[in-house]
């Protein structure tokens, strides 16, 4: 996990998944987006995030989810967000973590 003063832990209990939350940007980010930011600096604040016990993917499971995402043409690189889900602010290796999501092209 990339350190950053301005990343704080957020749950978001609708959507079923935690998340980190850029004070800085505004935006859900992860470590992929993070480590290309040229203003990540200091440590992350560890507030406490209580825990929902909402499902989720393991690692194998996000590995794939991340190589069908790397290799489509709807990926924002620089965001790592899907073009196809215009309001979506999360990135979408966030999104995926609870099995009830889905992708806009039926790709998993």
């Amino acid at each position: 996990m990339i350190d950053c003063k301005h990343k704080w832990p957020m749950v978001i209990t609708n959507r079923g998944f935690n998340t980190e939350f850029c004070t800085l940007y505004g935006k859900s980010v992860n470590d992929t987006i993070c480590s290309q930011c040229e203003d990540c600096e200091g440590k992350t604040p560890k507030e406490h995030v209580p825990n929902v016990h909402f499902p989720r993917r393991n690692e194998e499971e996000l590995q794939q989810i991340k190589q069908v995402c790397d290799g489509c043409p709807l990926l924002r690189l620089k965001h790592q967000t899907c073009k196809k889900m215009p309001g979506e602010d999360h990135p979408v290796d966030i999104v995926a973590q609870h099995p009830n999501n889905h992708c806009p092209e039926d790709k998993w």
